[in-house]
């Protein structure tokens, strides 16, 4: 017999398994409430559904399911069953179409019709809702130890991380807070800075406020664990922002988020501190007449109160595309002997610390240049790496030695320098070679494929016979090769 009593038309709740099969006992395929209730209904458990008509032995018909369940095949008992909302019991709201997704209530009381709750995670202006409410549909109950599972979670995703300060060596990208500055005269103590490169002397080198660089030795720094910051010499101030500055947002509205930073590119005609800015997203809806200046979309509007000038702040420049072995370069600045600014040159290696060993076709030297004194106007040839390389290897030599085996042999001629390639397959008997290499042509019993690097590629000797190989057997060329290398 059922602990609660329900009348037809109440909301009700298929009941946990666990919960079931404590009270009724069973199986791990089925749990012995009256009329069963088995694994393939487990996927029911949670549900919520409307009693249509209530029958003799406690049987019930249900209707008006929350989600879509076929479940018109199976025989339901008041035994399986338990009110849709329980006061003190957790619910959890899922695939909601609002703000209030993700956010876990606590039954404070329940009826026929209606429950009352409080917000435990999330916010909410309301307290109270419809048993049959949309949001009522999208609340999912917690059992147990799935409570405290939720809220972790949810404090998990919400919560934001706890700066710490940590003694140690910074990496690339990370912050770090200068605590004992020697004598630079372009950082301080306090100061917030990001890691560019680390020194393979040890030490580390970040942009410092003047825009250049600055090297700081392990001991004069602390890393900011859970800590990321783009400018920290920005101040921020409650004031009306002019055109070209950059401002906070501090609050959520179409095209922008809270603490989303944005550029101010016009001036509301209006006066009062209102402003444009420039956003991600077009937002058509705002009228451009109305603007200081003429500007473009996307762009979004703004009022004084929804922003907080950021004083001194300075966007991050998109970091230069740093040069590779082969690449063309041009010198930005005077770099000592020929390397002036503007002139052309290869690049023949690079150290550790990123500078460059580059050559000048007019002479044979060696010459030095900065890792910030270039832009990359050409890359260089491409190249296989050496896993790519020895992949191509593999594959020769097993398909050589698979067509051995039917007495079926390859020779290979090419260049000197791998540019071309000829993969000549031949069956038992044949002795003579024609020169003719043309791909996929057989000639009195001889296959032959050819291969040919680009002008645009770095020969090598595995990849050119891999490629020669495929084409005689009519076999496709590997991705790797196809897609190019590094």
């Amino acid at each position: 017999m059922s602990r609660y009593e329900f009348k037809v038309g109440g909301r009700v709740r298929i009941r946990s398994w666990d919960g079931m099969l404590k009270e009724f006992g069973g199986g791990d395929a089925h749990i012995d409430v009256p009329q069963s209730f088995t694994e393939e209904m487990r996927p029911l458990c949670g549900v919520a559904a409307t009693i249509k008509e209530i029958y003799t032995k406690g049987v019930v018909e249900l209707g008006d399911w929350d989600t879509n369940n076929d479940a018109a095949c199976w025989t339901f008992t008041t035994g399986m069953l338990e009110p849709a909302f329980i006061a003190g019991r957790c619910y959890q709201l899922h695939d909601a179409s609002d703000t209030r997704d993700g956010n876990i209530i606590k039954v404070a009381a329940s009826s026929e019709t209606r429950f009352s709750y409080e917000t435990v995670r999330g916010e909410d202006n309301l307290d109270s809702a419809g048993n049959n409410s949309v949001f009522a549909d999208c609340l999912v109950p917690l059992y147990g130890k799935q409570v405290g599972e939720a809220i972790r979670a949810w404090d998990a995703k919400h919560s934001k991380a706890k700066v710490r300060e940590v003694k140690r060596k910074a990496k690339v990208g990370e912050t770090i807070k200068v605590v004992k500055a020697q004598c630079n005269p372009t950082y301080e103590n306090g100061d917030i800075l990001t890691v560019r490169r680390i020194s393979p002397g040890g030490g580390v080198w970040v942009k410092d406020f003047s825009g250049g660089e600055a090297y700081l030795c392990d001991s004069e720094y602390v890393v900011l664990e859970n800590c990321k910051v783009t400018d920290s010499k920005s101040k921020e101030v409650k004031r009306k922002a002019k055109v070209g500055e950059y401002v906070k947002m501090l609050d959520t509205d179409a095209g922008y988020c809270k603490d989303d930073i944005c550029e101010v590119i016009a001036l509301y005609k209006g006066g009062d501190g209102d402003v444009f800015i420039r956003t991600k997203e077009m937002q058509s809806s705002y009228d451009a007449v109305d603007a200081s200046r003429p500007i473009e979309q996307p762009f979004s509007y703004a009022m004084q109160s929804e922003y907080v000038v950021l004083e001194g702040y300075k966007p991050e420049q998109e970091e230069p595309t740093k040069a590779k072995v082969g690449d063309t370069i041009k010198i930005l600045k005077d770099n000592c002997g020929k390397v002036k600014p503007g002139t052309i040159w290869k690049v023949k290696s690079i150290d550790f610390g990123g500078d460059l060993r580059i050559t000048h076709k007019d002479d044979d030297l060696v010459w030095a240049c900065r890792h910030d004194n270039y832009v990359v106007i050409s890359s260089g040839k491409h190249s296989y790496t050496a896993e790519q390389i020895a992949e191509a290897r593999q594959i020769v030599l097993d398909t050589i030695c698979e067509l051995a085996k039917d007495s079926i042999y390859v020779f290979f001629t090419g260049t000197d320098e791998n540019i071309e390639t000829i993969a000549y397959i031949a069956g038992k008997g044949i002795s003579v070679f024609g020169e003719n290499g043309s791909t996929q042509q057989t000639l009195n019993g001889l296959k032959a494929g050819n291969s040919k690097c680009s002008d645009h590629d770095e020969p090598n000797e595995w990849i050119g016979k891999c490629v020669a190989l495929c084409k005689a057997l009519k076999k496709p060329v590997p991705n790797f090769i196809l897609e190019g290398g590094k």
